[in-house]
């Protein structure tokens, strides 16, 4: 598919026209029944002439036209990059070109010859009207176009001293790549899940004093996890009068590969507080410290399938 961004100066008609069919856009820039007489000598102070022109043309254009975004910038006295867009409910188009006075007409053959090769093919010369319209010269020495066809369309033009780059690009609509980038939901718990958790732990012997509750927000963790914090209690024996109270936490994970790797560094962070534990499973580690002389146990399970993607651990 070729998109070809075409630059015309005309007496009265002053539109923007995209042609999905064949591919081709064309951009008519409005001009009055004299052409202009823009100078073509390369400037010695000051900006170039032949530039000014050709900022003026499109400025009348933009004046006239719905643009989305349109902007001229001098990048120096003798370059200039004209940016434009316009949206509709087919289609994001963007034009974007690069004009530049060269000292000679031999200095811009120079540059095009030298680059030419990086294009595919030959093309129609696209500026010649608007060439025209601002210097008056209507048969020019050179005048010659390359392109490259693609998604995104490129051209290398000459007329005389000016060389012009521009590239053409066709998106969709931005209703349809927002939907089509859309962020998934971050991971969390419904309370039947918590519910579930709770009753496992109170099966291994611990009492649940502060249930599981969200801490901090949905999504909130380095790597998008959701953690759900609560207090649980568990007598060490019947020969004690007290009993040892333990924090509860649940990492949701986004992904099953995020679990794989949060798994080992809880693990690792329990050890460096001075738990000493091993894996009893590849789902399951065990760990004891020890409290005024009385065990302690901490744990650390991933969840075996998913989703959910959880690590509880006990500590």
């Amino acid at each position: 598919m070729q998109l070809k961004p075409i630059i015309v100066i005309v007496v009265v008609l002053i539109s923007v026209a995209s042609l999905v069919a064949g591919c081709a856009v064309n951009t008519t820039l409005s001009g009055n029944n004299q052409a202009s007489s823009a100078s073509t000598a390369y400037p010695t102070a000051g900006r170039s002439g032949l530039l000014q022109g050709i900022e003026a043309s499109y400025n009348e254009s933009a004046a006239n036209h719905q643009y989305e975004d349109y902007k001229v910038t001098w990048m120096n006295n003798t370059t200039i990059t004209v940016h434009m867009k316009v949206t509709s409910e087919a289609e994001v188009i963007t034009w974007d070109y690069r004009f530049t006075h060269f000292p000679t007409i031999e200095a811009a053959s120079a540059y095009f010859d030298s680059h030419r090769l990086l294009y595919t093919k030959p093309d129609t010369v696209d500026h010649a009207s608007l060439y025209t319209h601002v210097t008056g010269v209507k048969h020019p020495s050179v005048s010659q176009e390359v392109t490259i066809s693609g998604n995104t369309t490129y051209h290398l033009e000459q007329i005389d001293p000016l060389i012009i780059e521009s590239s053409a690009r066709v998106l969709p609509p931005v209703k349809a790549t927002v939907a089509a980038t859309a962020t998934p939901s971050p991971p969390q718990l419904s309370q039947a899940q918590l519910n579930a958790i709770q009753r496992d732990v109170e099966a291994k012997g611990y009492n649940i004093t502060q249930p599981l509750k969200l801490s901090s927000g949905i999504g909130t963790g380095t790597n998008g996890s959701t953690f759900y914090k609560g207090v649980i209690t568990q007598n060490p024996g019947k020969q004690y009068d007290f009993t040892i109270q333990y924090n509860l936490t649940v990492e949701v994970c986004k992904d099953n590969a995020t679990a794989n790797s949060q798994f080992p560094l809880t693990v690792s962070n329990l050890q460096k507080s001075g738990i000493v534990g091993s894996y009893n499973s590849p789902t399951q580690w065990s760990g004891v410290t020890m409290l005024n002389g009385i065990q302690v146990n901490s744990s650390v399970t991933k969840s075996a399938t998913g989703p959910p993607y959880t690590i509880t651990t006990i500590e």
